[in-house]
């Protein structure tokens, strides 16, 4: 019977004779103290130096790395642990916080002083669900039910989530804890060390989405955008992050993406779309913020889609102020003054007018899609009238 996912340990005295040594001579004194306990607590099978000769690794697929120097000795532990985990006896759940140590430290020290990792080890570690994440679980680089986005450090995550800021449990459960003395061991096993910028971009795109951050954690980032921003700009990643994330106020409280929302600095979408909640607001209005929004895809132009967009809109609410005024398509009664809500809707219809008039709207009903886009707006017009009369 061959044990070839056994792991014999090394001698306990000068005198005792050991075929399979498993560790280097660096390892040795402290084998027995924390490394042992540590492979038992995971189900790793130990046995007596007089029984080494049962450990020899005789299957091909794990006697690759069996050299006779240390760094083929801690490959074949590796290999050992390997065939342990391909027999299902593998329980990394069981490990204690000190045994977890002991079993990174052993790999760190392993990832410092030895060559590259093979690709058949590096993918087993990888996969095992041992690195510390910063909700202070452990979680798998790859695999498993939430794989690692990569590598932070206090510096970088104070930067971008700010010093008393915290991220969303879901969150910082994909995110290694990066302590200096795994920094090694990390770039071995290709862990991503994310710099403030990447950092950032796992935040953006969050699936719980940027509304999902406590307020500390969005002002941070924000702070960080406009402030980084001619760093940040420079990753094709982190702007298509921003222009994608619904992190811009607007007028009514809610967030939007950079591209959904229009440019107040022009008359004609200021006047259609004035008292809408599709401009930014706040300091995002401030020309620094509206510079990078522009950047990001600001809406600066009325294209067909989008007159047919604010057409809708102004239909939408002449309705409804024409339903306050008591119904018909009249925004007020004979004799009577527009309300400041109808005196908004009566400006926007104009403007909408006057665009269609010129050269520049007149453009929108040229060609195929010009009829298509006539054909629309006809459509829009029979349901309710956005023009002025």
């Amino acid at each position: 019977m061959a044990f070839r996912h056994t792991v014999i340990t090394p001698p306990l005295q000068e005198n005792t004779s050991v075929i399979d040594a498993d560790l280097p001579p660096a390892w040795a004194d402290a084998w027995t103290t924390k490394l042992v306990p540590a492979l038992q607590e995971m189900g790793c099978s130990v046995l007596d130096p007089r029984f080494a000769a049962c450990s020899t690794l005789c299957n091909s697929a794990y006697s690759e790395e069996a050299r006779g120097d240390a760094a083929g000795e801690d490959a074949r532990l590796v290999a050992k642990l390997r065939a342990n985990s391909d027999l299902g006896q593998l329980a990394t759940a069981n490990l204690s916080p000190v045994g977890r140590h002991t079993v990174l430290e052993w790999l760190a020290q392993r990832a410092s002083a030895g060559p590259p990792l093979s690709g058949i080890d590096r993918e087993f570690l990888r996969s095992l669900p041992i690195y510390p994440t910063l909700d202070g679980g452990v979680a798998a680089i790859e695999g498993g039910s939430s794989p690692a986005h990569g590598a932070v450090n206090t510096a970088v995550y104070a930067a971008v989530a700010g010093s008393d800021g915290a991220l969303p449990p879901a969150l910082l459960r994909q995110l290694l804890s990066c302590k200096p003395e795994l920094e090694g061991l990390y770039n071995a096993l290709g862990v991503q060390l994310l710099s403030a910028s990447e950092l950032l971009v796992v935040i953006l795109r969050w699936e719980g989405g940027f509304a999902g951050l406590s307020r500390s954690t969005q002002n941070a980032c924000v702070g960080l955008m406009a402030s980084k921003w001619e760093e940040l700009q420079e990753s094709h990643c982190c702007v298509e992050a921003m222009a994608a994330a619904a992190f811009v106020s607007t007028a009514n409280g809610s967030l939007a993406c950079p591209r959904d929302l229009y440019d107040p600095s022009l008359p004609l979408l200021a006047s259609i779309f004035a008292g809408q909640a599709v401009f930014p607001h706040g300091r995002f209005a401030t020309p620094a913020w509206l510079d990078i929004l522009r950047t990001l895809g600001l809406r600066r132009a009325l294209t067909r889609d989008t007159f047919l967009e604010a057409a809708r809109q102004v239909s939408a609410r002449v309705k409804e102020v024409c339903d306050k005024a008591g119904g018909g398509r009249a925004l007020a009664s004979p004799g009577q003054l527009l309300s400041p809500e109808g005196v908004q809707v009566w400006e926007a219809a104009c403007a909408l007018a006057r665009h269609l008039a010129d050269d520049e709207g007149s453009r929108l009903l040229l060609g195929g899609e010009g009829r298509q886009f006539a054909s629309e707006l006809r459509e829009v017009r029979n349901n309710f009238c956005f023009l002025p009369s």
